[in-house]
Formats: C-alpha cells, structure tokens, sequence
C-alpha cells in the first residue's frame, strides 16, 4: 500500500518552514505538497549576476522591487508557493514589504534558472503558473543549452540564444542585457 503524499495549508507550510531541520532549506510547495529545492554554482552565478544588473537599473530608475528566493503565492490559490530565483514587482502594484514567510502576489517579471533538480516540464509548468496567477512575463535560464525562454501573456514563445538581447519590456522599459554577457559570468 502507498503512502498517501503530504498535503498541506499555506498555514502548515509556514509551519513546516519553521522547523529546526528546514530552516536552511529551500522548500516550494506544490498543489498542497512541499518539494525541496536544489541549486548548483552555475545557478548561483547566474541569479547573483542577472539580479546585480536588475538591482542597479532600479537604483538608477526606481519602478520596482527586485527580490530573490522570496515566496510568492496567488491569493486564490494558497495551495501552491512557489519561489522564483529572482522576482521583479512593480512598486505601483506591490504590496507593503513583509516579514511573512510569502508574499500573497506573483511578481510582475519571475525569473527561474534551471538547476539540476529542475526538470523542464516543471520549468515550463512554473512560467504557466505564473502568467496564469498575476506575472506578466517570465524568464527561464537554461545554463547548459545558454539559452532563455520568454514567456509572455497570450503570446508566443521566444527563445533568446548568445546573440539576443534580454528587454524588460514594460516592467522594466529600458532594461537590456546580452545573453551572451549574462552565461559569460559562469567562468
């Protein structure tokens, strides 16, 4: 007989979160169920770096906030919290920053690196969830290919390959970075 799988509130995802053994872990949870994040190097790289260069255009053009490992949860779904490596929010639909362990709005930009851990299908299934609760554009980094999928509302896909451009669109206007420039950085 199998074991029927942990189901949980958003309630006992905090609480859970807060157990001595989790404390240090990265933890989403996924319709009811906690699943444990895993990140390499390479991941790291990538956020610090593709998060510094976000960080300094909103130092210089303050129109958001940009967080990482934050969780973010759709109000009408608390059953699913997930964790974008990196989340832009725009400060004219952000809500007060909080102390809480997750944040009740999907970001406006979420930003996800493939990590070994990850599978595609999750990936993908990720930037679904996102448009479909609140964000209004999504970037997947897939370090081992160089290549980034941009997920918009109601729009086709693009794949951004060494010689294209990274465009915050209208979340960020202005903000452009080199693909090639960003999977450089993992040297």
């Amino acid at each position: 007989m199998v074991a029927p799988k942990l189901r949980m509130s958003l309630k006992g995802f905090e609480a859970f979160l807060a157990r001595p053994e989790n404390i240090s872990r990265r933890f989403e949870l996924i319709d009811g169920e906690p699943v444990e994040k895993m990140v390499s190097e390479v991941h790291g790289i990538l956020v610090m770096y593709l998060g510094a260069m976000l960080v300094n255009y909103t130092l210089a053009q303050p129109l958001a906030r940009v967080t990482t490992e934050v969780h973010h949860y759709a109000p009408q779904a608390p059953q699913t919290v997930y964790q974008p490596d990196i989340a832009v929010t725009r400060y004219d639909r952000a809500l007060p920053p909080s102390e809480g362990v997750a944040v009740p709005l999907m970001p406006d930009l979420a930003i996800e690196v493939k990590s070994p851990s990850n599978t595609y299908k999750e990936l993908r299934e990720k930037a679904d969830y996102y448009l479909t609760h609140g964000s209004k554009l999504v970037w997947l980094i897939l370090p081992s290919q160089r290549l980034i999928e941009v997920y918009r509302i109601e729009s086709d896909l693009d794949i951004l390959t060494d010689a294209n451009m990274l465009d915050g669109e209208g979340i960020l206007p202005g903000f452009q970075l080199s693909v090639q420039t960003l999977f450089d950085a993992v040297r």
